[in-house]
Order: C-alpha cells, then structure tokens, then sequence
C-alpha cells in the first residue's frame, strides 16, 4: 500500500519564494551583499541537510534530481589541476558583463571549448567550478565559503587546518584577484551558481510559468557566443 504524500504548504511556499528571490536578484544591481543573502538562500535550498528544494519537489510528486546545465571547467582542464594559477567556469550575467572558463596558467593553453555539460544537480554542486593554485573548489565549497564565512549566515574570519577550511585561506588569499562588475569572483561564481539552477526547467517549474524574472537570465549558448565573438 502506497502512503500519500503529505503537502507542507509552508516547506513548497519557502521553496517558491527562495527561488523567485533568487529570480528577481538577476534584474537588480548585484553587490556583494546582495550575492552573500543569495548563498544564504542557495545553501538552505541545496545544501542543508534537509535541504528545502529536493524536499518540496518530492512533496509535489516531482520524480528525480533535477538537471543542471553548465560550463564544464573539469573537461576543459582535463581535471589537470597542477599548473594552474586560477580559473573559474562562470556563466553568470552581472550587469552587462558575461564571462565564462577564464584559465590563468603558467604554461600556454589553446582557446577554450566552452563545453556546455548536463548534471544531475548532485553532481552540479560537488563539480569543480574554480581552481585556486593548482587546488580545485567545488560548487558546495564555494556556497559554504560565502554563507558560513563570509557573512551571507554567518561572519567567520576563524580558520583551522581541515581541508575545507585549507580551501578557504587559498579563496582568501585570492578572491580579490579579479573582479566582475564591481564583484569578487568568488561572488560571481555563487552568483552563476543560482542563475545555472534558475535555468534548469525542472527547478523553474516550480515558479510561475510567467514570471518575468526568469527573462532576464540569459541561456548558455548566448554566454558562449559573447564569449567567442560570434552573433
């Protein structure tokens, strides 16, 4: 016998509002603040134990992990880490600037691919979407690192030996190194995190169908073009 699923109005209703928040962040001047109060949003929706997303999707009988798309930093490095300076995926829209699987290196690369790869959103978060000398950060690691650190839930200038918190001092130490539209890049990457799960049909199902925040995200492909020049 199959039990029904019990609704929370409340746990769907916060997803929906945490969504559209990140929505609407797309169409407004985007600071660091702003992003920091989107990492608190991102890390209760995704990242949480009971993180909100998985859960109210489950709660409205929606089937599996949804599917996000995004610039494949791994595969343009050949998840080759020694030797590089700094990189990052991106795919976010601030302002007016569109940048993508930007590879500083001491040794000569050929043009990037900007091979666009679909994940289950698991495997999204646990990706690489930056690389610190020679060190690769996940998704996760960044949310975690503006959320907790940061200040976007909590203000933590504390650092111990653990491998995360290792990760941490390197995003320290360089964060300031390059700066998108007036944000550090470590914010533009968690900015392009929420953008890469708004564009995911099977996360903004979960808005309604005509919310006009979701028009101002622009698709991959129209960040690619940007990115190589082409109409």
């Amino acid at each position: 016998m199959t039990l029904p699923v019990i609704v929370d109005p409340n746990l769907v209703a916060s997803v929906r509002e945490d969504l559209t928040y990140l929505a609407q962040g797309c169409k407004q001047p985007v600071t660091e603040a702003s992003v920091k109060r989107a990492s608190a949003v991102l890390r209760r929706l995704v990242l949480d134990q009971n993180a909100t997303l998985q859960a109210g999707r489950k709660m409205l009988g929606l089937q599996g992990q949804p599917r996000i798309q995004a610039f494949d930093l791994e595969a343009e490095l050949a998840s080759r880490y020694r030797g590089v300076d700094f990189a990052f995926a991106g795919g976010a829209q601030v302002g007016g600037a569109l940048m993508a699987l930007t590879i500083m290196r001491y040794m000569p690369l050929p043009p990037p691919r900007f091979k666009i790869r679909e994940y289950l959103l698991s495997q999204y978060m646990q990706a690489t979407a930056m690389v610190v000398m020679g060190k690769p950060v996940s998704r996760s690691h960044l949310v975690r690192y503006v959320a907790n650190k940061l200040g976007g839930v909590h203000y933590d200038p504390h650092r111990t030996n653990s491998k995360e918190d290792r990760l941490f001092k390197l995003l320290d130490a360089h964060r300031e190194r390059l700066h998108v539209a007036g944000v550090d890049i470590v914010h533009y990457e968690v900015l392009a995190i929420g953008q890469h799960l708004l564009r995911s049909p099977q996360v903004a199902e979960l808005l309604p169908a005509d919310s006009e925040a979701l028009k101002n995200i622009p698709g991959l492909e129209a960040i690619r073009a940007s990115c190589l020049g082409t109409p």
